[in-house]
């Protein structure tokens, strides 16, 4: 009678640990990239969504958001100018009633940064991108004089940095 244990052997085992670690190497690119993607389609959706925003503005004021209004600059200037309810004196009646108007968009709190040194009741925020960074807004457009109206909305991509391939941009320029 002989007595054969039923065991794996070291390589069989060895052999097993590096399929599962290949697998397991390649889920983990491919998670990455799933959500690399979904981070540009987001800061694009927010970039698209300025765009608009300074569209429906320029519609109403005639002219774009300002890259600077009441002490606030580039994207704390379009929270502070879209984001909010107006109030808009009518010249109708003896007083002039006040018509309160919708903002030009709603922002969700994962796009706004907080501004603890503003005095406001409802300080304007930095509107930041999928990776926390400030996106930036310029008006008029770098390089353009002004005439015709131009803007220009970028973020930076994941590192921040201009010029690394990962911005996203928007900009108009009136012919």
């Amino acid at each position: 009678m002989s007595t054969k244990s039923r065991g794996f052997t070291l390589i069989e085992m060895l052999v097993v640990i590096t399929i599962i670690l290949i697998l397991m190497a390649l889920l983990a690119v491919l998670i990455k990239n799933v959500k690399s993607r979904a981070e540009n389609k987001n800061t694009n959706g927010i970039v698209a969504a300025l765009r608009m925003g300074c569209e429906n503005y320029r519609t109403d004021e005639r002219v774009y958001p300002p890259q600077t209004y009441t002490g606030f600059t580039g994207s704390q200037a379009l929270h502070f100018l879209l984001g909010r309810e107006r109030k808009v004196r009518s010249s109708s009646g003896p007083s002039g009633t006040i018509v309160k108007r919708d903002p030009y968009l709603e922002f969700p709190p994962n796009w706004l940064e907080g501004n603890p040194a503003s005095s406001e009741p409802n300080p304007p925020k930095n509107v930041i991108d999928a990776w926390g960074n400030v996106i930036q807004y310029s008006n008029p457009a770098p390089g353009t004089s002004g005439t015709p109206p131009s803007y220009l909305i970028v973020s930076y991509g994941r590192d921040g940095v201009a010029g690394s391939g990962d911005e996203v941009y928007s900009s108009k320029a009136e012919d």
